[in-house]
């Protein structure tokens, strides 16, 4: 007979761990770390052209990350070498702003700029589905 708490054997069953409903903070954590997996699996700085191989690729978002409407659109991503990020996108601004016309394409560039414009509330759900979607965009 199996007695409270026991299991067949005799033993102490393990506590039940609850899972913890994923919170905003955290579901934006995962998708920043999987987002910039997926713009730096590009593999090449879009600047100085430097492979993966050669330097440490960082994400660099042509509309600051602060702007939830397009945090994390793959469009508004670009794979950048450290020395380019820090002491190039960073230090010159409007040439990098120039640039990212041109690595995206004008029309691009622009539709882009019009989704910055709108202020998006990101709920729970909006948030996990969009986990979901980038995380099969990964796989493939």
């Amino acid at each position: 007979m199996v007695g409270w708490g026991l299991g067949r054997n005799g033993e102490p069953l393990k506590e039940r761990v609850k899972k913890r409903k994923p919170t905003v903070r955290s579901l934006k954590r995962r998708l920043d770390k999987l987002y910039s997996e997926i713009i730096r699996k590009r593999g090449i700085c879009a600047r100085c052209r430097k492979g993966a191989e050669r330097v440490t690729l960082q994400t660099a978002h042509i509309i600051s990350r602060r702007n939830l409407a397009v945090r994390w659109d793959l469009n508004n991503g670009i794979p950048l070498c450290y020395s380019c990020h820090f002491f190039w996108a960073h230090k010159e601004p409007i040439w990098f702003n120039d640039f990212a016309k041109e690595y995206l394409g004008e029309y691009k560039f622009e539709q882009l700029k019009m989704r910055a414009k709108k202020i998006k509330k990101w709920t729970i759900q909006d948030l996990q589905t969009l986990l979901t979607q980038l995380e099969k965009l990964k796989e493939t």
